[in-house]
């Protein structure tokens, strides 16, 4: 409840300040009487239409959610292949490397060397360097 030095500058602001203080205070059920059914029927129709809106939107967000999880799964489940994909790379990787040393070593006179790789492919490279083309075959 306000008090009186609330009330005091209410008044000194006007009355429908004062009318907004006691409305606040009291509800304005106490001040005014209850609503005519003709406007409760209105608010019950608006805030039915509310909830209606509500639970579409929380379906639509349901709905996402389980797409975004699924999305989640086949990205999670795509990353462990690249993975299992690097991890296989990186083996081949290392045994071209060893396959590069060796060529490097029983070449090391020559200028220019071109080896092809257990893959089928051409490698030209100069000796104490890496590949300098790849040729298809």
């Amino acid at each position: 409840m306000p008090t009186s030095y609330e009330i005091y500058q209410t008044y000194l602001r006007g009355p429908a300040a004062v009318i907004r203080l006691f409305e606040q205070a009291l509800g304005t059920q106490a001040i005014y009487g209850p609503p005519d059914p003709d406007t409760q029927q209105r608010a019950i129709e608006g805030l039915s239409e509310d909830i209606g809106r509500l639970k579409h939107q929380i379906a639509r967000l349901q709905e996402e959610l389980r797409e975004t999880r699924s999305d989640n799964h086949r990205l999670r489940r795509r990353n462990a292949e690249l993975e299992a994909v690097i991890t296989n790379d990186h083996a081949s990787w290392c045994s071209f490397e060893k396959f590069i040393f060796a060529v490097r070593s029983a070449f090391s006179a020559a200028n220019l060397v071109s080896v092809s790789g257990s893959s089928g492919n051409r490698y030209i490279f100069v000796p104490g360097s890496l590949p300098t083309a790849i040729l298809p075959r």
